[in-house]
């Protein structure tokens, strides 16, 4: 009977391939999220204007924002960011801008304030609004995150977008980005500034750009 027992208790373990797996700890990645909100900004600067003229820009903007990073492995993942906003006369304030690049985990701590700091490679494209605009481009980041609590975050980003393609000269643009969560709010600052060479001869103009955001989050 004792043997019987044995045998029986024996053929309903897991297998060990099993019994690994769940003994895994699972890996939480500080950077997954899901955010939607809106951003308001103003931007300034200068523009060409027809064949030698310098024209000054003051104008506000809107735009929505729909942003995902999700990792798909311990190290790499995903993002993917929209934004824009629809014209709302016959003019060029209307805007659409699309990214997706590929995260690379670089480094990670638990603790109190847990958090981790990526990389970012990849591509995007704008239309609209700015002078500039209407082109494709590379884009190289760093992001940075930190849990100062369970429901909190604040993070930083920077991007360098180093050349730019399909619109005349050239164009390098910096993005910054200082954002806070708690619990489902999303706030946070932006700035930007884009250096655009042009003309003949060629003169650089600049167009800087200062927003605030507010939206929602769901952070796994």
């Amino acid at each position: 009977m004792l043997c019987g027992w044995t045998g029986s208790a024996r053929a309903t373990e897991p297998p060990k391939a099993e019994r690994r797996d769940a003994e895994k700890p699972k890996v939480e990645h500080p950077f997954d999220t899901v955010r939607l909100g809106a951003w308001g900004s103003t931007w300034a600067g200068t523009r060409l204007e027809g064949l030698g003229s310098v024209a000054h820009v003051a104008r506000p903007a809107l735009d929505l924002e729909l942003a995902v990073r999700r990792y798909f492995s311990p190290r790499f993942g995903v993002d993917i960011r929209l934004v824009g906003f629809p014209a709302m006369r016959d003019d060029n304030h209307g805007y659409l801008r699309g990214d997706i690049g590929i995260d690379v985990l670089f480094a990670r701590w638990d603790g109190a304030a847990k958090g981790g700091i990526t990389g970012v490679v990849g591509i995007g494209g704008d239309a609209g609004r700015y002078p500039f605009a209407g082109r494709a481009y590379p884009r190289l980041g760093l992001h940075a995150r930190v849990h100062p609590g369970p429901s909190s975050t604040v993070e930083v980003a920077v991007e360098m977008l180093p050349v730019s393609l399909g619109v005349d000269g050239r164009v390098v643009q910096h993005r910054s980005e200082l954002s806070f969560g708690w619990s489902l709010f999303q706030a946070g600052f932006r700035v930007s500034h884009a250096f655009h060479t042009v003309g003949a001869p060629e003169r650089t103009f600049m167009i800087q750009e200062l927003g605030i955001f507010l939206g929602v989050g769901l952070l796994r």
